[in-house]
């Protein structure tokens, strides 16, 4: 549930984007988009577990571990 002062916040934000993007023509609008955005790679963003892996050369290789 969101409290009091994110729903005010979010029609607050949702007003402003409106108000700007009244004035846009549709070139504008589409650079304003973002870009990029994509799933975070593990690790970047410190929550869960996850494995680093790397593999070796087949000349370093000694038998298999787990």
């Amino acid at each position: 549930m969101a409290t009091a002062k994110q729903k005010a916040a979010a029609k607050k934000n949702i007003s402003k984007a409106r108000t700007a993007g009244r004035g846009m023509s549709a070139q504008a609008h589409a650079r304003a988009q973002p870009e990029g955005r994509r799933r975070a790679k593990p690790g970047a963003r410190s929550g869960g577990s996850f494995f680093h892996i790397e593999v070796r050369p087949r000349r370093e290789f000694k038998t298999f571990r787990t």
